[in-house]
């Protein structure tokens, strides 16, 4: 593998892990293409050319890379109605799971706060009668 070659695979992977070096593109959002690979590794942004055949493979690396970024792997589209069905039908699933979770423990912290507050109403009483010293 050449220099060069090594140089824009460092690049790539800089860009895939959103950590670029390059002052024109940090802090900034930007798509994984040949251009800002180019830019990462220091060169021209037109320095991977379609002509130069060493870097094919490169050049599918940085097209998979940006769809992988974006999330085009698993689109709804790609995908048959029936995986779509039984994927919806799941989240239904879990999201009445979450549902009924979420209501015991609501009845539970409901039930703690009324105890809290016997308990507290109880410690006045006590404090009230037998003139004991707070404790806080």
């Amino acid at each position: 593998m050449s220099k060069m070659l090594e140089n824009y695979e460092a690049a790539l992977q800089r860009l895939i892990h959103n950590k670029p070096t390059n002052p024109k593109l940090q802090n900034t959002k930007y798509k994984i293409n040949k251009a800002t690979v180019s830019i990462e590794a220091g060169r021209d942004p037109s320095s991977i050319r379609n002509d130069n055949l060493e870097l094919n493979e490169l050049r599918s690396k940085i097209k998979q890379a940006e769809i992988e970024r974006k999330g085009l792997g698993n689109t709804p589209s790609s995908l048959p109605k029936k995986e779509l069905k039984e994927k919806l039908n799941e989240t239904k699933d879990e999201y009445t799971d979450l549902q009924k979770r979420y209501n015991i423990l609501l009845v539970q912290v409901n039930s703690l706060i009324v105890e809290n507050k016997k308990l507290k109403d109880e410690l006045k009483n006590y404090i009230k009668k037998e003139n004991l010293l707070p404790f806080k």
